[in-house]
This record gives structure tokens, C-alpha cells and sequence, in this order.
């Protein structure tokens, strides 16, 4: 050994001769002044006309470290400075977990890897092979892959231009990103939810679910009732789930509104309706059953179509009944077989004897009057004089309120002619009975000559 400390470094020789074919020169060395310290350990043998050669180097700098080993031309080297790490070598085994930020990939050959969290942030993966790999969470900005199979994937926020997905196991999907395309819901359920109440399109068609997740709408193109073949309809549901009627038109050109209880339909301003016919069915089709219709007719007394409201066959029909009266009916004319006053005594209160005497009198007041209405859509082909009276010139027990002036009471009327032929009747029936008295007064004169 071999020192010199005024330079500051420390030499040690050990040199062992086997034989004279075999040689082997072992040195270490420690070199220290301000600016660093080194360590250096070499092997060097010779064996016959073979000779090999080994030397490890540790550099400590205030800014840097260095090691390095060398054997046989083959370098091994690790630098640590401010500016990194560098790993220069032929192989390079990692046995334990392994951590890389911010890392840069170029070319990469994984056999059988098992990534749990990458980040890897604008990467471009060319020709990566992951043949058996395990990818837990990662997160691809801007990358570009081609030609990739994703077994089981998560994929959040991704952006995929011109792809084509088959066999794709999509459990949650949001779609506020899809603003064009077809989606085919035989085979897939597409829901909307707030809460309970929800709305979903699937094989049937477009579903809505209430608060209680209760089916209540939908719509679809179903068979309902034979009514047709493959009807596009609108389906209602009660909270129990019965069918509470629907709106679709059939392949017969048959549009239909069905209820299963009552329907209610209200309109703040106007309801306008159109067609050729409506029928008004309260025997719901039953064998035999008249109903109302309201369609289009005319009339000998006024040319052209009128609305009409009539049943189906002549003779039937009502309207309002014993406990079910109209209040007031306006018409223009009427025409009837019969018509039947009620007047029972039944149907009356407060009655008391008729002055006849009085009403008699009245009638002596009425003046009879020719004169023609002007109602506006009357007709000159068909105008005649009528004959009466007129309602402002008769005694008050013949006149009623009317909306358009008064008008004649006939029931007060026709009891005011009667009075006068009951009392003229009276009159000439005394006068009858006068005639007879004198005439036998006459002929006892005649007998007495």
C-alpha cells in the first residue's frame, strides 16, 4: 500500500501469481480533492492468451453523480444531476413498483404488463402489441390509436370520428353529445330519469313513467282490440296499470280515440270540429241501437245544404225528457203531428175559477194585424203574410217577456178566446131559451082566436 497525503490519495496494489499461465491484478482506489471524491475498484486476469477486464467508478460532484462499470467493452452508467436522471446501458431490469410521471415512451416492447393508473398525456401510441395486458384507469389526451380491442373498457370523454363499433358492452351511456344519427331501440332502452318519473324509448316504443316509476304513456305501433293492423297510437295507463283508453289512427284509414272510463275534454276559448258526419252513439253500437247524427240536409222551404242534427231513423229519438226539460227552444218554423199540452192538476197550484166575463173583454181589445217578419234570412220565394196580432197593442194577461220584445203568451191567448166562447155560447143559449119563451107566447096567442 502506497499513500501520499499531501496530495490526498490512497493506493493499494495486490498482486497474486497463481502460475505462470494464470494472472489477476486487483486495485481500489480512493481519490479526494475539493472538487470531488472517487472511488475506483478494477479486476483485470489473464489466462493463458485470454485476458478480462473490470472497473466500477463512483464520481461525487457538488451538482452531480456518477457511477459507472465497465466489463469487457460493455458500459453500464447512471448520471443523477439538477437536470435529470439518465440510465445508459444494455438492460435494464425494474423488479419492483415502479412510479413515471410526465415519462416519454418511444419505443416499448410489453409482453405481459399490468397498468394500473397511467396518465399518459399527448402520446402518440403507433404500433403499440399489448397482447395479455391489464389497463386499470387510464387517461388518453389527444392520443390517436388504430386498429385497438378493448375487451371490458371504460372510456370517458373520448371523441371518435368515422369509427365503427361492433359488439361494443355499453352499460351507462350519456347522450347529451348526440346531436345527429339513428339509433335503433329493438334491441337497446333508452331512459331519462328525474328522480322516479322518467321517460324511456324502447322495443315497445316511447314510454313515460310517473313519480311511483308507474308506466302511464305510451307510444308505439301495436294491435289494440282488432281494430286494424299495426296501429301508431298513444297509450294511457292508471296508476294500477289498466289501459285507460288511447289515440292512434289504423291501417283502415280509421282514426280513434278510446276511453276505458270518462273523458273530459276543456278548452278556454273554442272547440272546432270538421266533417262530413258525426255520430253521437250512446247504445256504444249495440244490435239495434239508434244514435244521433249531425251532418249536412236541405229543406223544400230554404235552398241549400243546412247543418242538420237528426237520428239515424225517422221517428226516434228525444230531446229532454219528463225530469229533463229544455228551458226555452228558438225557432223559425215548426212542424209536427202532434202536440201535447201538459196540463194536469198535478203539475199546478193556486187554481181558481176564470172570470170569463173579463177575459171575454179582452178579447174585444185585440186587434188583428196582416204583416210580414223580418227575420234576417228569410227567403222571397217563400215569403207569405202572416195574420195576428201585435204584441204591444194586447191587454197585459196575453203578453210575456222575450228577448227580442214582447211577446204573445199563447196558452194566456187561447185561454182569452175560450173565455169568449164560453161566454157567447152562454149569450146565445139564453137568447135560445128567450126565443123559446116567446115563441110559445106566440103560438098561445095563435090558439086563443
Amino acid at each position: 500500500m502506497v499513500t501520499n497525503h499531501s496530495v490526498g490519495w490512497v493506493r493499494v496494489d495486490d498482486i497474486e501469481v497463481v502460475d505462470v499461465s494464470e494472472v489477476t491484478n486487483l486495485q481500489t482506489s480512493i481519490d479526494q480533492n475539493a472538487r470531488e471524491i472517487s472511488l475506483v475498484a478494477s479486476d483485470t486476469s489473464a489466462l493463458g492468451n485470454r485476458m478480462s477486464q473490470a472497473e466500477s467508478k463512483l464520481s461525487v460532484q457538488a451538482d452531480q453523480i456518477n457511477a459507472r462499470v465497465e466489463k469487457n467493452g460493455v458500459i453500464a452508467a447512471i448520471n443523477l444531476s439538477s437536470e435529470g436522471v439518465r440510465i445508459d446501458g444494455a438492460k435494464t431490469r425494474i423488479t419492483g413498483q415502479t412510479l413515471i410521471d410526465n415519462g416519454v415512451i418511444k419505443t416499448a416492447h410489453i409482453g405481459e404488463a399490468a397498468v394500473g393508473t397511467a396518465a399518459i398525456a399527448n402520446a402518440s401510441i403507433s404500433k403499440a402489441k399489448l397482447q395479455n395486458a391489464i389497463i386499470g384507469t387510464a387517461q388518453i389526451e389527444n392520443g390517436a390509436i388504430t386498429n385497438a380491442k378493448i375487451g371490458n373498457g371504460q372510456i370517458d370523454n373520448a371523441k371518435i370520428a368515422n369509427a365503427t363499433i361492433t359488439n361494443a358492452k355499453i352499460s351507462d351511456i350519456s347522450a347529451a353529445k348526440i346531436t345527429s344519427g339513428t339509433l335503433d331501440a329493438a334491441n337497446i332502452m333508452v331512459r331519462a330519469m328525474n328522480g322516479s318519473m322518467a321517460v324511456q324509448m324502447d322495443a315497445d316504443g316511447f314510454k313515460a313513467f310517473d313519480s311511483n316509476a308507474r308506466n302511464r304513456i305510451l307510444i308505439g305501433i301495436r294491435n289494440f282490440n282488432g281494430q286494424g293492423s299495426d296501429p301508431a297510437l298513444v297509450r294511457f295507463f292508471d296508476p294500477g296499470g289498466k289501459n285507460m283508453g288511447y289515440v292512434g289512427a289504423n291501417t283502415n284509414d280509421t282514426f280513434t280515440i278510446y276511453s276505458a272510463s270518462s273523458t273530459f275534454i276543456d278548452s278556454v276559448d273554442r272547440i272546432i270540429s270538421r266533417s262530413g258526419e258525426f255520430r253521437f252513439d250512446p247504445m256504444r253500437g249495440s244490435t239495434g241501437s239508434r244514435y244521433w247524427v249531425m251532418g249536412r240536409g236541405n229543406t223544400s222551404s230554404k235552398s241549400g245544404l243546412h247543418p242538420t242534427f237528426r237520428p239515424d231513423t225517422s221517428g226516434w229519438g228525444l230531446v229532454g225528457m219528463s225530469n229533463f226539460r229544455l228551458w226555452e227552444v228558438w225557432t223559425n218554423n215548426m212542424h209536427y203531428f202532434t202536440m201535447h199540452k201538459i196540463s194536469s192538476r198535478n203539475v199546478k197550484e193556486n187554481i181558481e175559477p176564470l172570470d170569463l166575463d173579463y177575459f171575454a173583454r179582452l178579447i174585444d181589445q185585440v186587434e188583428l194585424m196582416s204583416y210580414h217578419y223580418k227575420t234576417p234570412d228569410r227567403n222571397g220565394a217563400y215569403v207569405r203574410p202572416n195574420y195576428g196580432p201585435i204584441s204591444e197593442d194586447l191587454p197585459e194577461e196575453f203578453r210575456t217577456p222575450s228577448d227580442e220584445g214582447p211577446a204573445l203568451s199563447m196558452d194566456d191567448f187561447i185561454a182569452g178566446i175560450l173565455a169568449k166562447v164560453k161566454v157567447q155560447d152562454r149569450i146565445m143559449k139564453e137568447q135560445a131559451n128567450a126565443i123559446k119563451e116567446i115563441q110559445k107566447q106566440v103560438n098561445a096567442l095563435k090558439g086563443g082566436r
